[in-house]
C-alpha cells in the first residue's frame, strides 16, 4: 500500500499536463511559450491540442482516436477509464454520448477530471478509486472497460468486471 501511496503522491505533485516540461503548463503556441493555470479552460484546450498533436496517426474521420475507439458503438453505453489523469480520453467518451466512469488514484487527477466536466458541460462518474479495489466491483460495473493509459490499467480493471464482461484497451485496424 505504500508503494501505490508514493505513486499517487507523485502524479499528484507531477500531473500529466502535457506541457513543455512534464507536469508544467507552459506550452508552445505559435512559436512562443504560453503558461496556462492548472484546472484553467486554458490550460485543458492545450493539454488536449498537445495530446492529439503527438497522438495524430491514431486519428481518423470520426475525431481523436478513432483509428482505435470505435466511440459510436458505445453511445449510451457504459465505459470505464482507469487512470483518467487529467480527464482528457474520459472527455472524448463523453463528447461522444458514453456514460463514463473515470478513476484514478491520484486525488489531483480526480479534481481536475471533474473540473474539466464542469468546465466543458460533461457528466460523469469520476471517483479516487484503486483499480485493484473498486467499489463498485460487486454492484454495477461498466458492461465495457477502456483504459488507454496502459497495459497494465488494463489488466487491473478485469478485477472490476464479472464473468461475461468485456474488457479493451483498443480496438486493433
Amino acid at each position: 500500500m505504500e508503494e501505490k501511496r508514493e505513486i499517487s503522491d507523485w502524479w499528484s505533485q507531477n500531473p500529466m499536463t502535457y506541457g513543455i516540461d512534464h507536469g508544467t503548463t507552459k506550452y508552445e503556441t505559435e512559436g512562443h511559450a504560453l503558461e496556462t493555470s492548472l484546472g484553467s479552460r486554458e490550460f485543458f484546450e492545450n493539454a488536449d491540442r498537445q495530446l492529439y498533436e503527438w497522438n495524430r496517426p491514431l486519428h481518423d474521420d470520426t475525431g481523436p482516436f478513432g483509428r482505435i475507439f470505435p466511440y459510436a458503438e458505445y453511445r449510451g453505453r457504459p465505459v470505464l477509464e482507469i487512470g483518467c489523469g487529467m480527464g482528457g480520453m474520459a472527455m472524448l467518451w463523453a463528447s461522444r454520448g458514453a456514460l463514463v466512469t473515470a478513476v484514478d488514484l491520484n486525488p489531483t487527477a480526480v479534481e481536475q477530471t471533474r473540473r474539466r466536466f464542469e468546465l466543458f458541460g460533461f457528466r460523469g462518474r469520476i471517483q479516487q478509486e484503486d483499480a485493484n479495489r473498486l467499489s463498485f466491483a460487486d454492484a454495477e460495473p461498466p458492461k465495457r472497460s477502456s483504459s488507454w493509459t496502459s497495459a497494465a490499467a488494463t489488466a487491473t480493471s478485469l478485477a472490476g468486471c464479472r464473468p461475461g464482461r468485456a474488457v479493451g484497451a483498443c480496438r486493433r485496424g
